[in-house]
């Protein structure tokens, strides 16, 4: 086939990200197709849109996903451009005879600031690592898959992100604290599933010298419950540990509150609470053990997941993911009162027909 003009420029440009070799065979692993991040800004946008309205008009987009996330040899090759909205990103799958690439649009930014600059390591790379562990220990995972996933996961707790009492909302509180639970939802795994413990502690032991360690713990138990990597497949054991990082959680909020504590604000392995700062059993610095990482603070929170405090005249804006604001003041140079600028709202993206749009979130937007 005769490339156009257009197209030769796309896989021009294409060649010049990374991606990985075609080998002729229809059933390569998806897992290792090296990852682009196109940042979620105007120029990000721009870029993924250009190859999406090429691969709408010049490659078929279906793509037959294994259970575990890979592509099945039912897959029409070798000319695919599949676009498919996952948790964290919208991703582009590129199949052509001169390479294959994974294209996502999502906030690297944040990613890289939540992670101290580490390399992003996507879930299904940090559940491989930890499946190929296990088996080293004897621990089969595919035995422990289920086929009703699915359903599994329709019935997990949600995460505990929310304010204790609607009339806490806009108010000003002094004197709080905040206590943390140290990798909370794999210790959770580990407690109810003690056969994974000896590899997960020895990741949570490595963290600091290795940051790659902390993005790992931090992802598989996510990676479980996810329909789009591997169908659910391990949803039952995500619950656990989810279900096991809740019940711990409120226990310790319920011994505080016992102590004439006031608990302020949930944000799912920890909390904010007014009071005496609070010691006892389960405090430390261990895996799944407690401690208060902030003291004598000031907080105000305006939703669930958006709030600012103070702590030694040090002032921390919390809004998850990147908003207006971001693209001309950088959160270092925020100040209090700052998370509730009309700019302080999410940037979201969404997938027309047209590509990618980045918009200001708004009150009757409904997810995506």
């Amino acid at each position: 086939m005769r490339e156009s003009k257009e197209s030769k420029a796309i896989i021009g440009f294409l060649q010049t990200l990374k991606h990985g070799e075609w080998t002729g065979k229809d059933n390569f692993d998806y897992h290792k197709i090296p990852v682009t991040v196109f940042s979620m800004e105007q120029e990000g946008a721009d870029d993924f849109n250009r190859i999406y309205q090429w691969g709408l008009k010049e490659c078929a987009n279906i793509v037959g996903w294994t259970p575990s996330g890979g592509i099945s040899k039912s897959t029409l090759f070798p000319r695919i451009c599949n676009t498919r909205v996952l948790n964290t990103c919208v991703e582009m799958t590129i199949i052509l005879r001169v390479g294959v690439w994974r294209i996502q649009f999502a906030s690297k930014g944040d990613y890289l600031e939540e992670n101290n600059g580490a390399q992003h390591i996507p879930g299904t790379r940090s559940f491989r690592t930890f499946k190929a562990e296990c088996k080293r220990k004897g621990i089969d995972l595919d035995e422990y898959a289920i086929e009703n996933g699915k359903d599994v996961k329709m019935s997990i707790e949600s995460p505990l992100i929310k304010c204790a009492d609607e009339s806490y909302l806009d108010q000003v509180f002094e004197g709080v604290h905040h206590v943390d639970f140290h990798n909370s939802y794999p210790a959770g795994l580990c407690n109810c599933y003690p056969e994974f413990k000896p590899i997960i502690q020895r990741w949570f032991e490595k963290r600091k010298d290795k940051p790659e360690y902390k993005q790992m713990l931090n992802s598989i138990v996510g990676y479980m419950q996810s329909l789009g990597c591997c169908q659910a497949r391990w949803a039952h054991l995500s619950k656990a540990a989810i279900e096991d990082n809740n019940k711990r959680v409120r226990e310790l909020a319920s011994r505080i509150e016992a102590n004439g504590g006031k608990i302020i604000l949930y944000n799912t392995d920890g909390f904010w609470y007014q009071g005496d700062v609070f010691h006892g059993e389960g405090e430390g610095h261990n895996l799944g053990e407690w401690e208060n990482d902030h003291v004598d603070c000031k907080i105000r929170v305006k939703s669930d997941g958006v709030y600012e405090y103070e702590e030694a005249g040090v002032y921390h804006p919390v809004i998850r993911g990147r908003t207006w604001l971001d693209r001309y003041l950088d959160r270092s140079q925020w100040r209090w009162g700052d998370i509730y600028n009309p700019d302080a709202e999410h940037i979201i993206e969404w997938l027309f027909e047209e590509g990618i749009g980045v918009y200001e979130q708004t009150d009757n937007v409904q997810g995506h």
